[in-house]
């Protein structure tokens, strides 16, 4: 898995919209991409999302509005059949057995003196 930027502006900017519903020029996409990807990947709250993606407040709004429409499920089939037409997907599933036997048993501990039963 890559850690440096998320975006692939060549791939995605034909998806996405050119403007905002309210009249207003959007900021950068790339930002609130990232910033998106840089959160779910960190687990930090919002407010602490550095400032190199844009406002936080920004990209909090927009995560919600394109996880309720539906623009994250639509980029993620894109990038999929994208990277399937390359051939940069294997789509082999690999099953590995259980473990049997005794290793794959929890361990058993011993009895605390104090409860362990009496011997007669």
């Amino acid at each position: 898995m890559s850690r440096g930027p998320t975006w692939s502006g060549e791939r995605l900017k034909p998806l996405l919209s050119e403007g905002g519903r309210r009249g207003g020029r959007w900021n950068d996409r790339r930002g609130t991409i990232d910033g998106v990807m840089y959160r779910a990947r960190t687990g930090l709250p919002w407010r602490d999302l550095p400032e190199r993606f844009g406002s936080w407040i920004t990209v909090c709004k927009r995560h919600r509005r394109w996880s309720a429409d539906g623009t994250w499920q639509m980029l993620l089939t894109a990038i999929q059949a994208g990277q399937d037409a390359e051939g940069r997907v294997d789509w082999d599933v690999s099953r590995t057995p259980p473990r049997c036997g005794r290793t794959s048993a929890p361990p058993v501990r011993p009895a605390h003196r104090r409860y362990a039963p009496q011997k007669v």
